[in-house]
């Protein structure tokens, strides 16, 4: 992955001195103002083929659940396809059922689905990717396409987890590190409960801005506040006149009250968990969970792991830095804050009842992504159930949030799996050249759907100054301009190779066919010589 940079292609960035590019931006001009009705603007200079197109910033990130914008989540469904594509058409499925009740679907694979490098894309893979974007250490830009399927909106916002070891509820929370009050019969909650949550001893700001920390309830001098960015902990509370009121120990150090309905529950983290460099070698992932198994990365003290799982004395767990998998001893993992974080929460199979409910500390709880509703039946099935209609499923399942990745070559490279020289792909192309400047996709041999690609290598040209590029189209060495600059978008509509879209449109060759430049699909595109 590269740092996002600007910066002139390569092949123009020597020739082209200020002047020069002062010189080029004002013959793009008179070219623009001297355009008839129906006349081309760019000069002919495709090669069949070869489709080069400008992109005004380096696409960085082609992770696709890391995808953090439109163009690099355009690309990211040139390299990884999706069970099915925005139109509903499958693309590594073979079939998709809808159910009679109209809140299940089942998936049946296609069974020449492979990796890049031949590695069959199985039930297996599809959901261990689908869960791997529900990791908080993943980094998924956008989880919205996961509210489709059942638990999936609530596994997204930390709300659904599992009791990691038995442990008893109590009837309130207490804030610092001890015993929470006894006040009510405990409730007993074993191991691998799935509980939802309820609330928490943690508070934000509701609305943005700021909230004041008074000496009294209502009343009195404001003795600090708790701002956007901060998190206040529960450490009092007081009804006045109907209305409650919190006394809260913000995270900046300030300490006061503040009214309830100016706050909103912020549900910590699980499974986020410190490393403490004990000067033993324990502060390692490593393959397996053993002493002696080999080192797959060294972990630095105050880095942070995600645990998925484990045993008493050792974690499966992802470093947030890194991506990389591994086991590290439990000895050397720590939580992140000293102050006990407590949550409100009610066994999944008990329902709402309230005599259910229980405050349990955060250290007791997991986050659990295979509660997720959704499951492989067998090596090419994957059944779903739906939150509401399937129609948001089959939806979702053309997001590149849900393309399957490949797992295999995570565990081995961690972040670094999408570098150029270890990435492994599904989709039509694959990256061989990246650079700030410049990323080059050639056609994959592998690829399920390599019959529809009629390209042979595609480059996206990094130029951030919007009238450089319409210079370097007009010379004919882009075929495509995805936008225009503004003032001169409505002169080059006359222009026979505009063509329609937002903020005025683009401008594509014609010996371009096939390319829709709202959605960069590059399947099914062609370009012809002159």
């Amino acid at each position: 992955m590269l740092e996002r940079r600007s910066g002139w292609p390569s092949a123009h960035r020597r020739a082209a001195p200020a002047a020069a590019i002062a010189l080029a931006c004002a013959l793009a001009l008179a070219g623009a103002c001297e355009l008839r009705e129906g006349e081309r603007f760019g000069r002919a200079g495709a090669a069949a083929g070869v489709l080069r197109v400008h992109v005004p910033v380096s696409v960085v990130e082609w992770d696709p659940p890391r995808a953090a914008d439109e163009l690099e989540r355009a690309v990211a469904r040139q390299l990884f396809a999706t069970l099915l594509d925005a139109d509903g058409q499958p693309q590594l499925a073979r079939a998709v059922t809808v159910g009679a009740d109209g809140h299940t679907v089942v998936v049946e694979l296609a069974g020449g689905a492979r990796y890049s490098d031949g590695v069959p894309v199985d039930a297996d893979a599809v959901i261990w990717s689908w869960r791997r974007a529900l990791w908080r250490s993943t980094g998924t830009t956008d989880l919205e396409p996961f509210a489709a399927i059942a638990d999936g909106r609530a596994l997204a916002e930390g709300r659904l987890l599992r009791v990691a070891r038995t442990t008893v509820g109590h009837s309130a929370p207490f804030a610092s590190v001890g015993e929470a009050p006894d006040e009510a019969p405990p409730l007993d909650l074993p191991a691998g409960t799935m509980v939802r949550v309820l609330d928490s001893n943690e508070r934000r700001p509701c609305c943005g801005g700021s909230v004041a920390l008074r000496r009294e309830p209502d009343a009195g001098e404001a003795l600090g506040a708790l701002n956007a960015a901060d998190v206040g902990t529960v450490i009092g509370a007081r009804t006045v006149a109907g209305r409650t009121f919190l006394l809260l120990r913000a995270s900046s150090g300030a300490s006061g009250w503040a009214e309830d309905r100016l706050l909103a529950v912020q549900v910590p983290p699980a499974s986020l968990l410190r490393v403490v460099d004990r000067s033993d070698g324990s502060a390692a992932l490593r393959v397996g969970p053993e002493d002696d198994a080999p080192v797959r990365q060294t972990l630095a003290d105050d880095d942070v792991v995600e645990v998925l799982g484990g045993t008493e004395g050792w974690a499966d767990a992802v470093d947030l830095r890194t991506g990389h998998l591994g086991f590290v001893p439990r000895r050397a993992l720590e939580p992140l804050r000293g102050e006990q974080q407590w949550l409100r929460v009610e066994p999944v199979d008990e329902g709402a009842r309230a005599t259910s409910r229980s405050w349990v500390a955060l250290r007791d709880l997991a986050f659990d992504a295979s509660a997720l509703g959704a499951r492989a039946t067998d090596a090419g099935t994957i059944a779903i159930a739906c939150e509401g209609d399937a129609a948001a499923v089959l939806a979702a399942l053309a997001h590149p949030a849900l393309a399957p990745v490949p797992p295999h070559v995570i565990a081995a490279h961690g972040r670094a799996w999408t570098e150029p020289a270890t990435i492994v792909t599904t989709g039509p192309f694959v990256p061989t050249v990246a650079t700030p400047d410049r990323l080059t996709l050639v056609r994959s041999e592998t690829a399920l759907e390599r019959p529809r690609v009629r390209l042979h290598r595609v480059e996206l040209v990094v130029i951030p100054d919007a009238i450089a590029a319409l210079h370097l189209y007009r010379a004919g060495e882009l075929e495509v301009l995805l936008s225009l600059p503004g003032d001169l978008a409505p002169t080059l509509a006359r222009a026979s190779d505009h063509v329609a879209g937002p903020a005025g449109g683009g401008l594509v060759s014609p010996e371009v066919t096939g390319l829709s430049i709202t959605r960069l699909d590059l399947r099914d595109v062609a370009v012809a010589a002159p």
